[in-house]
């Protein structure tokens, strides 16, 4: 059985797996977590699998979806701002980083079960369109930092207007053959 990711449509197509894409609204179970990347990101994904698995009040399973996305955050705004990030190396930052899976489209604010750890917040993310590259290989800084500068070379030959912070996203499991994982970057373009 396939997981379920989040519909998007695809607005353009361009080289490089970049795509500029609009997004439907849907419901994100988040956490914020403090620590370099890739600590926060194994610790909030206990966090999140703990609800999924049925950590919640109902004590229901949820399936799990794709992907499972990190944005990095200034303490200075509410956490579920996205805001700038003023380190240039988004890898070793101390976070915090916002770390989120996307909740099956069945469920709405109402349906899905509430979350036992208060750690966790349920938000909808409202329709929106981004500029996107997807690529293959790990999600080690140096695979990340090639594309990101990829996309953020698009974006400036485009002359789009974006969030300063991207979204990393990651829909395979670890032990996926790098060369057939999916990784994208995500920038929320600003109308």
């Amino acid at each position: 059985m396939a997981t379920e990711t989040v519909a998007y449509s695809v607005h353009k197509s361009m080289d490089k797996g970049i795509e500029i894409r609009n997004y439907e609204s849907h419901l994100i179970a988040e956490v914020s977590v403090k620590g370099k990347r890739g600590r926060a990101a194994s610790a909030a994904f206990r966090v999140l699998a703990g609800f999924i698995f049925g950590g919640n009040q109902s004590r229901t399973s949820v399936a799990m979806t794709a992907p499972v996305s990190q944005t990095p955050i200034s303490e200075k705004i509410a956490m579920t701002a996205p805001v700038s990030q003023q380190s240039q190396d988004r890898d070793s930052m101390d976070g915090p980083w916002l770390i989120n899976f996307a909740m099956p489209s069945e469920y709405t604010l109402e349906t899905l079960p509430i979350p036992n750890d208060d750690r966790i917040t349920i938000r909808e993310v409202e329709a929106h369109q981004t500029i996107s590259i997807r690529f293959a290989g790990t999600s080690r800084k140096g695979n990340l930092d090639t594309h990101h500068e990829m996309l953020k070379n698009k974006i400036k030959e485009l002359e789009l207007n974006v969030e300063e912070n991207p979204t990393y996203a990651f829909y395979d499991r670890p032990m996926t053959r790098p060369s057939q994982r999916r990784n994208e970057i995500h920038y929320r373009i600003i109308k």
